[in-house]
């Protein structure tokens, strides 16, 4: 059986171009997608990366083995996080159309299955302080006031957003510590320059594909 050819370039030559597309077109369209914000970061600063190393690679006459090396390591961090994006995020996205995704370099799904559902609920916050700098969060399935997720869904995404009491309360795209939880139950640990200050929550919904909820339940506090 022949070997199927994969969707992202092998060659430097051909994955730079690559790269910067799709970074471009995600990072543009993070929030509208429903992309998670975290890999999509990641994978800028990671694009960075490769793209300096590369460029200083590329001259053979000037660059020494350790630049190639650099180079290698980028583009393996690289793809990497371009792939799961693109199988885990973008191939079943709902949020995303056929032609959106042939832009990104994806390849479109067939079609021949029912991918999981982005969530149109959000969780039930329950919030509580434990100690210095620490907090508990409990989800609850707003459909039964109980645990559990509602259908296709496998996480809670929760990010934070920090201000000083009586000033502007930070949109989600504003945040700047964000958590993944796959348990009903989980522990926060906010960071030391933090304290005192106010802080908003925003908590969705993750499914099965990685696919962030359609809604968001907006949690206060302050941190202590």
């Amino acid at each position: 059986m022949a070997k199927k050819k994969d969707w992202i370039p092998n060659s430097y030559e051909l994955f730079a171009p690559f790269l910067n597309n799709f970074n471009t077109r995600a990072t543009t369209n993070v929030l509208a997608w429903k992309l998670n914000a975290g890999s999509v970061t990641t994978l800028g600063t990671e694009t960075t990366d490769f793209n300096t190393y590369y460029a200083i690679s590329v001259e053979k006459k000037t660059r020494s083995s350790n630049d190639v090396a650099n180079t290698k390591r980028a583009y393996k961090l690289a793809k990497g996080t371009l792939r799961g994006i693109g199988i885990g995020q973008m191939k079943t996205n709902l949020s995303m159309t056929n032609e959106q995704r042939t832009l990104c370099g994806v390849v479109n799904n067939s079609g021949t299955h029912t991918g999981s559902p982005v969530a149109n609920v959000s969780p039930t916050i329950q919030f509580t302080h434990t100690g210095t700098l620490g907090g508990w969060i409990i989800f609850l399935n707003p459909q039964n006031a109980l645990g559990g997720k509602p259908v296709g869904q496998n996480g809670y995404y929760v990010s934070f957003g920090f201000y000083a009491p009586g000033a502007a309360v930070p949109a989600e795209a504003e945040c700047t510590q964000v958590l993944i939880f796959t348990k009903q139950a989980g522990g926060v640990i906010f960071a030391p320059g933090s304290m005192s200050k106010s802080f908003v929550g925003y908590a969705r919904y993750k499914n099965t594909r990685d696919e962030l909820g359609g809604v968001a339940t907006q949690f206060f506090g302050t941190v202590s």
